[in-house]
Protein backbone atom coordinates (compact mmCIF):
# COMPACT_ATOMS: atom_id res chain seq x y z
CA UNK A 1 0.00 0.00 0.00
CA UNK A 2 1.39 3.37 -0.82
CA UNK A 3 -0.01 5.96 1.74
CA UNK A 4 2.07 9.19 0.71
CA UNK A 5 -0.08 10.25 -2.03
CA UNK A 6 -2.94 10.74 0.38
CA UNK A 7 -0.71 12.79 3.09
CA UNK A 8 0.87 15.26 0.46
CA UNK A 9 -1.51 18.30 1.38
CA UNK A 10 -1.75 17.57 4.82
CA UNK A 11 1.86 20.08 5.52
CA UNK A 12 0.81 22.74 3.39
CA UNK A 13 -2.88 22.51 5.78
CA UNK A 14 -1.35 22.60 8.84
CA UNK A 15 1.11 25.69 8.05
CA UNK A 16 -1.99 27.34 6.31
CA UNK A 17 -3.71 26.62 9.94
CA UNK A 18 -1.17 28.03 11.88
CA UNK A 19 -0.92 30.84 9.59
CA UNK A 20 -4.47 31.77 10.73
CA UNK A 21 -4.12 31.16 14.55
CA UNK A 22 -0.89 33.07 14.53
CA UNK A 23 -2.84 36.37 12.36
CA UNK A 24 -5.36 35.95 14.38
CA UNK A 25 -3.34 35.80 17.88
CA UNK A 26 -1.60 38.89 17.06
CA UNK A 27 -5.11 40.52 15.96
CA UNK A 28 -6.33 40.36 19.61
CA UNK A 29 -3.32 40.80 21.63
CA UNK A 30 -2.83 44.28 22.81
CA UNK A 31 0.46 45.44 25.25
CA UNK A 32 -0.73 45.99 28.39
CA UNK A 33 0.53 49.49 29.61
CA UNK A 34 2.25 48.78 32.66
CA UNK A 35 2.01 52.66 33.53
CA UNK A 36 -1.07 52.04 35.06
CA UNK A 37 -0.87 52.26 38.84
CA UNK A 38 -3.53 49.15 39.41
CA UNK A 39 -1.27 46.95 36.99
CA UNK A 40 1.86 48.36 38.58
CA UNK A 41 1.02 47.77 42.24
CA UNK A 42 0.31 43.99 41.62
CA UNK A 43 4.15 42.98 39.57
CA UNK A 44 6.85 43.21 42.83
CA UNK A 45 9.54 46.25 42.24
CA UNK A 46 12.41 44.31 41.38
CA UNK A 47 11.21 43.61 37.93
CA UNK A 48 10.87 47.17 37.40
CA UNK A 49 14.78 47.63 38.28
CA UNK A 50 15.86 45.65 35.27
CA UNK A 51 14.50 46.97 31.60
CA UNK A 52 15.32 43.71 29.74
CA UNK A 53 13.62 41.60 32.82
CA UNK A 54 11.03 41.09 30.57
CA UNK A 55 12.66 38.98 27.83
CA UNK A 56 13.92 36.32 30.15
Amino acid sequence: WNHLASYVGIPTALEDIRLLLDQRSKAQFQWTPYEDLTIRVVIPDEFFQNPTIWHV
